[in-house]
């Protein structure tokens, strides 16, 4: 993530310095949300504190395309594994045996492509 910033003109001196400066602005806009909505009814946007990180570290210029970039790129470092949800593959059997068509990538459940 440091390098990506680094890539479009925000230089994070480390992985740790990027860290705290997010976990900052969440605070920072979890506090704002609770004061408008009350504590816990308001929700952060991401792609506002991903924007905001950019933004305090003089990007020269932020897309909405860097801004998703940046959230991908979060999603999969801080992705451990993929699987499905619990029941899906009940759900499955259960539509199958209903006679309707199912299709899910085998990939992600660590399942074989054979599995019924």
């Amino acid at each position: 993530m440091t390098f990506y910033y680094g890539y479009h003109g925000a230089k994070y001196s480390s992985p740790d310095q990027l860290r705290r400066a997010y976990r900052a602005e969440v605070r920072r806009r979890q506090r704002a949300a609770d004061a408008r909505f009350g504590p816990g009814c308001g929700e952060v946007a991401l792609e506002q504190v991903l924007e905001a990180l950019f933004r305090k570290k003089g990007a020269p210029w932020v897309t909405g395309e860097m801004v998703r970039g940046a959230g991908m790129l979060l999603r999969a470092c801080s992705t451990d594994q993929a699987e499905l949800y619990p029941g899906v593959h009940q759900m499955l059997d259960t539509l199958r045996c209903a006679g309707k068509r199912c299709a899910f990538c085998p990939m992600l459940s660590g399942c074989s492509p054979g599995r019924r």
